[in-house]
């Protein structure tokens, strides 16, 4: 049951998300951050993008199968 919660919920909000950046862009409000936003960080936005990809497959996988 909670697995199935779990993925009910990510479906949920993902469809959100569709439906919600595109109303965002049509009242030209910006969706994405600075490219300097964490300027002072250590690791690149593209390695932090790929180490959440990995993780967010993972997760995925291991409760929506």
């Amino acid at each position: 049951m909670g697995l199935f919660l779990l993925c009910d919920s990510h479906r949920q909000a993902q469809a959100a998300v569709v439906e919600g950046i595109p109303r965002l862009h049509n009242l030209h409000i910006p969706t994405k951050r600075p490219e300097d936003y964490f300027a002072e960080m250590v690791k690149s936005d593209e390695h932090m993008k790929k180490v959440m990809r990995l993780f967010l497959s993972v997760i995925y996988l291991i409760f929506c199968g």
